[in-house]
């Protein structure tokens, strides 16, 4: 199985944290345009959007906030941010895909998260409504059922269940109490903010509680402990030995993001391979680590961090350790 990726949008550890080095042609890949028609309400969303490569601008200067959606792009967008699982082989039952669309729209069917308007037409020139998309997200972030019941009276039994998973889930809101807009056609800065809302629900629980950040003699340190991104500042990431024993542990370090006092992880940028190697530290040594932002998928906003590594001696014994800082804007 391959997937579609997400592109990260900034830099963290073994060149610099938020400023990592770029070409020239690579920088402009890594700088959003200033979108004139993207107000307060849409920035974060629009960011998180451009920056995950799910969804562009229409110039260099507007995003189309409320351009009427194509079941197409919506298809798109919604398979990106999921990092839609991309089968090796398939057959795409729909005969009226743009190429550009194949695989994402091929993918979704397979997953039975989006159908066809007949079985052999995707019609993807055709708008996407805002009941279509509620029935898409609920399978596509598989969310949890709810017992409690959305007040909006234009809900038919087709849609009630995933919209009120949707509303449950704090995704979507309707277009006025009583009314969600079943039928209303879904805009692009509608979309946006609902991808930027569900999100959250993709990050994987880490399964450790509260960690430190020295035992066994081991220690981590880190040369600061709260970076601003617009600063550019470097971080460098230190693992102290001051036991009689030899540890090792893997390349890369997990990161973690802490979300209303639980710790989720950070998933990893798999287009980045790391080298298939275990590193070691020997009693009395110093190991000095720098992790690129590259490394991982998201770009890091405001918030508590932490990096965790597992250590394990000669015997197999194993020791998790953490070390947090803080991104500070």
């Amino acid at each position: 199985m391959k997937k579609i990726k997400r592109i990260l949008a900034v830099g963290i550890i073994a060149g610099g944290l938020f400023a990592p080095s770029l070409t020239s042609a690579n920088a402009a890949n890594f700088t959003m345009p200033v979108f004139f028609d993207v107000s307060d309400r849409y920035r974060d969303a629009v960011a998180y959007s451009w920056y995950n490569n799910i969804a562009k601008g229409i110039s260099q200067v507007q995003f189309s906030i409320a351009q009427p959606l194509k079941r197409v792009d919506g298809a798109i967008m919604i398979a990106r941010s999921i990092d839609m699982d991309i089968p090796a082989t398939w057959e795409t039952p729909f005969a009226d895909l743009p190429e550009r669309a194949i695989t994402a729209v091929s993918a979704l069917h397979e997953a039975k998260i989006i159908n066809g308007k007949t079985a052999t037409s995707f019609a993807p020139n055709e708008t996407m409504t805002r009941g279509e998309l509620a029935l898409i997200l609920s399978k596509a972030y598989n969310l949890p059922p709810t017992t409690e019941k959305s007040p909006f009276t234009d809900v038919t039994d087709r849609y009630e269940d995933a919209v009120n998973r949707l509303v449950a889930s704090g995704i979507v809101q309707g277009k006025s109490p009583n009314r969600f807009g079943v039928q209303d056609t879904l805009k692009r800065g509608e979309l946006v903010i609902m991808l930027y809302k569900a999100e959250p629900l993709l990050k994987q629980k880490s399964p450790y509680g509260e960690l430190p950040f020295s035992d066994g003699g081991l220690t981590l340190k880190l040369d600061e402990t709260s970076y601003s991104e617009s600063e550019g500042k470097q971080l460098k990431l230190t693992v102290k030995n001051m036991s009689k024993l030899t540890y090792h542990f893997e390349y890369n370090f997990p990161l973690e993001v802490k979300k209303e006092g639980s710790w989720y992880k950070v998933p990893f940028n798999k287009d980045i391979v790391p080298p298939a190697i275990m590193n070691e530290t020997r009693p009395a040594e110093s190991y000095e680590h720098i992790i690129y932002g590259y490394t991982y998928k998201s770009k890091l906003e405001k918030g508590e961090y932490r990096l965790v590594q597992n250590f394990w001696q000669e015997d197999g014994t194993k020791m998790t350790l953490a070390i947090p800082f803080e991104v500070t804007e």
